[in-house]
């Protein structure tokens, strides 16, 4: 230890005063030193280890050239120095495409721990350390790391990631604690970041604040916050009323911090200080004291205020709650701290006064353990633990389960789930709580088999228009920054791909949640093996259990928003446009859209060059898709619009259309084609769509398209035999759980059930030509068009 420190203090002053040059990807080391002699027996690999290494540096150890760099540490592991001399030996970066990079390093006599700077790839490699002759000393493969993610190497030689990197010290609290005290010997302001706020319910809500850690009044031109290595979006982000800050004054600013939560202060571009605030959780901040060094969590944030509440180094690691016997036996493992462990078993956040989990606790139901670790002095309390033990549960489908506070869904006041002090009595029921748009603190788990894919902290809301009155209720899972993470990238579909999502929606059945509860998803999925263009929500049926009490069958949805529509068009989520019914803009510009829709107001379609404006504007195979598939499925809750758009350079600019909500479907009322397809008034439900695609059904080119569509629809998609396979497919998948959804939910019994789906099926015989007959009416279809296009499908009157 006393060797690192004199290294230490040797290398910051160098790295102030100098600027070393990039060489092999690599920046030279610390302590310097000429070559010296190899070992007398060559026995390197029980002397020297790679011991810590940094990848992706953004607020930590800065390098020669005042940036923060990627380092790999050097250890000796030897008690003597007697068999290590001074040496030459080398350091390879085996990079994960086959190519390599090498830098001769030096140690010196005497070293006890050594930090070079190498540029380490993000994506993972292996670095070795290479003797005088040649032969492996010590090697370690990194996985891809967080930023301002050490990978360091513990007393039994493996190696974890972590967020307490100590460069140049041990690997433990004293070392950090050092590594703390040694940082804050270079960061001398004089403008400091002072505290962070990065967990706030809306980022906007986020800040950093600042202070004049000197003598003097300072200058804030020249200064910007910066995050992930671009500058923000404002020019100036210090620009309050005064462009002078006095001594010992602070400043806040309001700051969106991205997922690594890392905030950069630059003074001209080049670096000052930095804070990665991503070990904070909900409710806390990190910042400075004074007259203490390095950084320190604050249980309670100070928002321009004297740092003074209860300041702590470290935060104790989470319990890890772990299945330890066949049946319901749960351990929790401490981490370092080791302090008491709280927890409850009804769903609720642990608090000082809950019971203590000793080693270990033995449930026989399923039930949901949520606990926290007790900090000290120098350490925050851990952040909570929530974990599912299913116990003799025999359901066929995934498990999604919710932890909440019961209060947070079914207290009078400020329950979601409530009807509350405001429920009218008249549908639909306006002023109750589950109209509100409230989000309320839980935890979601999705178990794929013995697997738990997802776990991650979450916020809660009920999801859905007129279907909240219902009794059984559909959600929306926030994944918020505040909660942790900002979105999950999971095959949530099972489709065998990947896909990254900000939120989850569980959905009911909705309004079919008592009949057949899968009318959405069968006509979208439907729609959706031919309709390459339209948009279409992917499904997955789920069991939901809420605080370990089975709540029913559910579907796993995507949430329309811009990043479902970036996600579908490939696109980037700022240059999304989204119109919802009525012409209601729910994200992005309208002006577009509302010259779009002037222009067919204003001209007619039957001349070419209006119908091409319209063309080059509008996906007109999607429209009719569109509209075909609402006639199918004779939905009269048309008033479900979405239409989008993208802005992005490269991007056909064109409007594309969203197939969803289908739950009115096949139902009492039974609206004919014209219902969907006649021009009428915009302020109609589906009116803007009717408008549109009324207007050009009186241009020939897009009659021939409306035709050949139709054609290829009723011989494929609505075909009554691919009909019946999609829905069968469906019916099948959660027949083996929908008699335990039917107990749940009584309001439907499985017989009944049963009965509804075959009711259901039976009308794919002849749907599909009552459907065409209908629009052969509407369209006056002539004999050479039905002959061309419907010759081997009968009229029925």
């Amino acid at each position: 230890m006393f060797f690192s420190r004199i290294i230490y203090q040797r290398w910051f002053l160098k790295c102030r005063l100098s600027v070393c040059t990039l060489l092999f990807s690599c920046i030279g080391c610390v302590g310097g030193g000429s070559l010296g002699n190899d070992a007398a027996d060559g026995d390197y690999d029980s002397l020297l280890v790679i011991n810590e290494l940094m990848v992706n540096n953004r607020t930590g150890l800065c390098g020669p050239d005042g940036e923060p760099a990627d380092w790999v540490e050097i250890k000796r592991l030897a008690d003597s120095d007697d068999r290590l001399t001074a040496s030459e030996f080398t350091l390879v970066v085996k990079k994960n495409n086959g190519k390599e990079n090498s830098l001769p390093i030096t140690w010196k006599q005497g070293e006890g721990i050594a930090v070079f700077f190498v540029k380490l790839p993000k994506e993972g490699a292996c670095v070795q350390l290479l003797s005088p002759n040649g032969d492996v000393v010590s090697e370690v493969t990194y996985p891809t790391l967080a930023p301002d993610e050490a990978y360091a190497r513990g007393d039994d030689g493996s190696f974890e990631a972590t967020r307490w990197q100590s460069p140049g010290f041990d690997n433990d609290a004293s070392g950090y604690e050092a590594y703390c005290q040694q940082m804050d010997d270079v960061r001398v302001g004089p403008l400091l970041i002072w505290e962070v706020f990065s967990r706030a319910e809306k980022r906007k809500d986020c800040w950093v604040e600042l202070k004049n850690v000197s003598d003097s009044t300072i200058d804030l031109t020249g200064y910007a916050l910066v995050k992930k290595n671009r500058l923000s979006s404002s020019s100036n982000p210090l620009n309050g009323e005064s462009y002078y800050l006095s001594p010992g004054k602070t400043i806040v600013i309001p700051f969106k911090l991205g997922d690594a939560e890392t905030v950069i202060l630059t003074k001209d571009g080049q670096f000052i200080d930095g804070v990665c605030a991503k070990q904070t959780y909900y409710g806390i901040s990190m910042g400075r004291v004074d007259g203490r060094k390095g950084l320190y969590f604050f249980a309670a944030p100070t928002c321009g205020r004297e740092n003074t509440a209860a300041a702590y180094r470290f935060i104790s690691k989470a319990p890890q709650l772990m299945r330890k016997g066949t049946k319901g036996e749960v351990v929790a493992l401490l981490g370092v701290g080791g302090g008491l462990v709280h927890y409850t078993l009804d769903g609720s956040l642990p608090t000082s006064s809950s019971p203590v989990l000793a080693d270990t606790l033995t449930i026989h139901k399923t039930t949901v353990v949520r606990a926290y670790a007790e900090g000290d002095s120098v350490t925050l309390r851990s952040p909570i633990t929530t974990a599912t033990f299913l116990i003799d549960e025999s359901d066929t489908l995934p498990f999604v389960s919710i932890a909440i506070d019961e209060a947070d869904l079914y207290d009078f006041n400020r329950g979601i789930y409530a009807d509350g002090p405001g429920y009218s009595p008249q549908w639909p029921h306006k002023g109750a709580n589950f109209w509100k748009s409230w989000t309320r603190n839980a935890h979601v788990e999705l178990i794929e088999g013995s697997q738990r894919t997802l776990a991650s902290d979450c916020g809660l809301k009920i999801f859905g228009g007129f279907s909240r009155y219902e009794a059984k209720k559909s959600f929306t899972v926030k994944f918020k920054n505040c909660y942790g993470n900002s979105s999950f990238t999971h095959d949530f579909f099972a489709t065998g791909s990947p896909t990254e999502l900000h939120d989850l929606v569980l959905r009911s059945g909705s309004q079919d949640w008592n009949r057949c509860m899968i009318r959405d998803e069968f006509f979208t999925s439907l729609m959706a093996e031919h309709c390459p263009s339209l948009l279409i929500q992917a499904y997955r049926p789920v069991s939901l259990y809420v605080n370990g009490g089975y709540f029913g069958l559910y579907f796993l949805r995507e949430k329309i928003d811009k990043h479902f529509v970036a996600r579908k068009l490939s696109v980037s989520e700022d240059s999304i446009t989204i119109i919802a019914s009525n012409q209601y803009l729910e994200e992005g510009q309208k002006a577009p859209f509302t010259q779009l829709m002037n222009y067919i107001r204003s001209h007619s379609m039957a001349d070419v060059e209006s119908y091409e404006y319209v063309k080059a504007r509008v996906d007109l195979q999607g429209l009719i898709d569109y509209k075909l598939g609402e006639i199918y499925s004779g939905n009269t809750d048309v008033g479900n619009v979405r239409m989008v758009r993208s802005a992005d350079a490269g991007c056909d600019g064109r409007w594309y259309f969203v197939f969803y909500d289908l739950d009115a479907s096949w139902t009492g009322n039974k609206p004919t084609a014209s219902y969907y397809l006649l021009s009428g008034s915009d302020a109609q439900q589906g009116g803007l769509h009717n408008r549109m695609i009324g207007s050009l059904l009186a241009n020939p080119d897009f009659r021939q398209l409306f035709l050949e569509r139709l054609s290829f629809h009723m011989h494929n998609t609505f075909e009554p035999k691919h009909a019946t396979a999609v829905f069968d497919a469906l019916v099948g998948a959660i027949r083996p759980d929908m008699q335990r959804n039917c107990e749940r939910w009584p309001q439907l019994s499985y017989r009944q059930w049963e009965k509804n789906i075959e009711a259901f099926r039976a009308r794919f015989a002849d749907r599909h030509l009552i459907v065409l007959n209908d629009l052969r009416r509407l369209l006056s279809i002539t004999p050479d068009e039905d002959k061309r296009y419907f010759s081997d499908l009968p009229r029925t009157e």
